[in-house]
């Protein structure tokens, strides 16, 4: 018998969009609605702001019940702090660590050189 993962990304796309924001309340409802459907693992968007997104990850946590709760954690050790400390009290967190995988994603989002870029991904995870 084969598993399926349901991943949904909903909450990690109205972060991204600015052409199409969604507010808090609305991303409480979504989060919600993702909890009923048992969705496996819902993905938030990036902390952009230090104030309220962690308070947003926080809420999102206690709403969704057994998803697993997915939060991109950055390019510094401060933004994976961050998201660390954002998902503390989250029943199944997750932190995301994206990294670029070409030499020339390394130079332009980590602005290291292949082997700097390697380095500072295992000192992220």
């Amino acid at each position: 018998m084969r598993t399926i993962a349901i991943c949904d990304r909903t909450l990690w796309e109205a972060g991204a969009r600015a052409d199409c924001p969604v507010s808090f309340k609305e991303k409480l409802e979504i989060a919600k609605l993702l909890g009923r459907l048992r969705v496996d693992v819902i993905e938030t968007g990036a902390i952009s702001n230090p104030t309220t997104d962690p308070v947003l990850i926080r809420t999102l946590g206690a709403l969704v019940g057994e998803c697993t709760l997915s939060c991109p954690a950055g390019y510094t050790e401060a933004e994976v702090e961050t998201a660390f400390s954002a998902m503390r009290g989250v029943k199944r967190p997750r932190l995301c660590v994206r990294v670029p995988v070409s030499t020339v994603g390394m130079e332009y989002t980590f602005h290291k050189k292949p082997d700097q870029a390697l380095e500072q991904a295992m000192t992220l995870v």
